[in-house]
């Protein structure tokens, strides 16, 4: 299998997000900066405060207070420094509002809040208008990922809003990749790759 281990294979099996973030492990290094676009429960804010170090800078979004305290919350109990980050409650379609720097890496991990309430949840306009925001933040070599799922109504038309405007970047400014599984039910998450290739 490529060299893939055991561990990764199961991963790969049974949790989406456990295996993107065996991927982007590979990718964010200690300092660099990195955006969480859907803070949720927090779980991507801990492990990109945990991957860039004292020495990085992370930016985070969302609309629910409560989403932004989850993540304040796995903060501070890592002891990420308060001048290292800043988290806001607001829409992703804002965030050059906020961020000032080039980033290397944004994260989306798309639909409801687990737990929450099930009625809010990320609207196709909003987060392709996000993610067309967030293209020339990128820095050179720098990364948009994103998990799709198509399994509630607005996660089906969301993900094919995205992947459609996804599909029409140049290939000579961005390379787009896409993860799906091919033999389980149609509504499986799924999971996209945008890197900034031009100058």
């Amino acid at each position: 299998m490529g060299g893939l281990t055991g561990d990764v294979m199961t991963l790969w099996i049974s949790r989406t997000t456990e295996l993107l973030h065996r991927f982007l492990e590979l990718f964010v290094r200690e300092g660099d900066c990195v955006a969480d676009c859907t803070l949720g429960k927090g779980y991507d804010t801990a492990f990109l405060a945990a991957r860039i170090g004292l020495q990085g800078y992370l930016y985070g979004f969302d609309i629910q207070a409560s989403a932004v305290r989850n993540a304040e919350e796995r903060l501070v109990r890592l002891g990420f420094p308060p001048e290292r980050h800043l988290l806001v409650q607001d829409t992703h379609e804002r965030i050059d509002r906020y961020i000032n720097r080039p980033v290397r890496l944004f994260v989306y991990n798309l639909g409801y809040l687990p737990e929450g309430d099930r009625s809010i949840v990320t609207r196709t306009d909003s987060t392709v208008n996000s993610i067309r925001t967030a293209l020339p933040l990128l820095e050179k070599g720098g990364l948009i990922s994103l998990v799709l799922y198509p399994g509630h109504p607005e996660g089906a038309r969301e993900a094919l809003a995205v992947k459609n405007f996804l599909a029409l970047l140049s290939a000579t400014s961005h390379r787009v990749m896409h993860w799906q599984y091919l033999n389980t039910k149609n509504d499986a998450p799924e999971i996209m790759v945008v890197q900034r290739v031009d100058g």
